[in-house]
């Protein structure tokens, strides 16, 4: 099978669909309080984002125009597996060793902090994309479509924005990690005070 530019442009937004459509079931399972392996889900995630990089690296080089949009796509992609590599490998050992060692907990949230800080700016990074496409489609005529992809990359930076300063200081349902549900009284904001010098 021959990889044109086409080819693997489509194959890029299909697996950054299927990366969202992870986060759905995710977030669905979350909140129905299903229980089932996220290392299971994690791998998942890491293997397409693995998968993705590639693809949206060579859509980088061969695209004629909207360079800065792959370019986003694949380093976005390229740090997610950072961060899902470390709720594979330190989420779980971190926290039992933050509920078993008493003053441990701040390991814990470091912990969950990084992933978090590399989480939102691999986020970022897909909402400036979902812009530069965007604009680039409003520019060649594509309004519609081009709004669309401009405010759904614009809510991107919202949501985050908001996330980060607007929540109250003290969240109390959302404890240590809420991938995790450990049972340490550390809130997302402890975690961010913590991880900021």
């Amino acid at each position: 099978m021959e990889f044109t530019n086409k080819r693997t442009m489509l194959i890029t937004a299909s697996l950054v669909l299927l990366v969202a459509i992870t986060q759905i079931i995710y977030t669905a399972l979350y909140v129905a309080e299903v229980s089932f392996s996220r290392q299971v889900l994690w791998g998942l995630e890491a293997l397409i984002f693995t998968v993705l990089v590639a693809f949206a690296g060579a859509s980088m080089v061969q695209a004629k125009n909207c360079q800065l949009g792959w370019s986003a796509i694949a380093f976005g992609a390229a740090i997610n597996i950072v961060q899902v590599s470390i709720g594979l490998t330190l989420f779980s050992s971190f926290g039992k060793v933050a509920g078993a060692v008493e003053g441990a907990q701040p390991l814990i949230g470091g912990v969950v902090a990084l992933s978090f800080m590399i989480y939102y700016a691999a986020k970022l990074l897909l909402g400036f994309a979902a812009l530069v496409f965007g604009m680039a489609s409003m520019a060649k005529g594509g309004k519609a479509i081009g709004w669309t992809y401009s405010v759904s990359g614009c809510s991107c930076y919202a949501c985050q924005w908001s996330f980060n300063h607007l929540w109250p200081r003290r969240i109390s349902s959302l404890r240590c990690c809420w991938r995790l549900r450990c049972d340490c009284n550390v809130t997302f904001s402890d975690m961010l005070d913590n991880a900021l010098p």
